[in-house]
């Protein structure tokens, strides 16, 4: 039985997340027939969809669950060459539209979650071939919500999420991409949209502690990366000035953000990276959740860090589904 949450004429969805492996998938859809999810996230990365077995996997997702969204990460391929989700890039640009395509077929496909950045620079270190494009910020902007316009007017079928930043890929190498825009609810104009605290939570600790040059860019110092340059225009500086509070850049964020939201990617952040859930953080999720609570319409996706690394049976998670339907009931 599916729980759903009626409030002012709406209705709240708790969606769990997965990754495209079939265990996951089999532990969510037993979520969902149990009533601890209304349905699933699936997160792509570099998983095609729109040909040979791809194409066969979506059908078995539309037939475990009542329904399902889809999310393009921070990379649509790691191998062999790394592609970050630069909606400038015809191979993205590809990718999203036969993913689009894939989706049409199924009736209980939702949304397709796609992280807004563009006029992406892949960076080694030390990172000396970084150069500012401040300038040409908002007409690669420009251009981004036109393609978007073009392939989903009325924002029917993708919604933009925030991704963090600075959006380093390769632990082990350093290897980093730096983007232009973005990172903050002005860089979304009227598109619909997913929040994700921690993002913007990294963001606006990145902004706070960057070392700006005056030039369009700074430099956030980073012990295990060293100096990460950042382009830093006037959006970030209304975002997040240097030495400003975190938790009031992201609450002003989110508010920015919710006449236009569609979905909450439940989390908060400690420090830079950790701090799920509902106990201590730099950012309490009640908060978040209480600015959201007139909202009757919401897509609420529990994405917790699982700290003993069990994203099988995901404890954390399938608690924190309970946790939000308690808050909200």
């Amino acid at each position: 039985m599916i729980l759903y949450f009626d409030r002012k004429g709406g209705v709240l969805k708790f969606y769990a997340k997965s990754i495209p492996d079939p265990l996951q998938i089999a532990s969510r859809a037993d979520w969902c027939r149990i009533g601890i999810a209304d349905g699933v996230e699936i997160l792509l990365r570099g998983y095609e969809v729109s040909t040979g077995l791809g194409c066969d996997q979506l059908a078995t997702w539309a037939d475990h669950f009542p329904k399902f969204n889809l999310e393009i990460g921070d990379r649509i391929s790691n191998y062999p060459n790394l592609i970050p989700a630069d909606l400038l890039d015809p191979r993205v640009q590809q990718y999203i539209e036969d993913t689009l395509t894939s989706m049409e077929r199924f009736p209980n496909s939702g949304l397709l979650i796609v992280h807004l950045s563009g006029g992406m620079q892949f960076l080694a270190r030390p990172y000396s071939d970084f150069r500012s494009r401040a300038k040409e910020r908002e007409d690669l902007l420009g251009q981004s919500m036109e393609y978007l316009n073009r392939i989903d007017p009325g924002s029917r079928r993708i919604a933009l999420e925030n991704p963090m930043d600075p959006d380093w890929m390769n632990e082990s190498s350093g290897n980093l991409t730096a983007f232009t825009f973005g990172k903050v609810s002005s860089d979304f104009a009227d598109r619909a949209r997913v929040f994700d605290p921690a993002h913007s939570g990294i963001s606006a600790f990145c902004y706070a502690n960057i070392r700006d040059t005056g030039k369009g860019y700074g430099f956030f110092d980073s012990e295990k990366f060293g100096a990460i340059p950042l382009h830093y225009g006037q959006s970030e500086r209304e975002f997040c000035s240097p030495g400003s509070s975190t938790r009031e850049s992201v609450l002003a964020d989110l508010g920015r953000a919710l006449p236009y939201m569609k979905e909450l990617h439940v989390n908060t952040f400690r420090g830079l990276l950790d701090g799920f859930g509902f106990g201590e953080a730099d950012l309490p999720l009640e908060q978040i959740l209480n600015r959201v609570k007139h909202r009757s319409d919401l897509i609420f996706v529990s994405e917790l860090r699982e700290e003993a690394g069990d994203y099988l049976n995901a404890p954390a998670n399938r608690a924190m589904l309970g946790a939000l339907r308690s808050f909200f009931s």
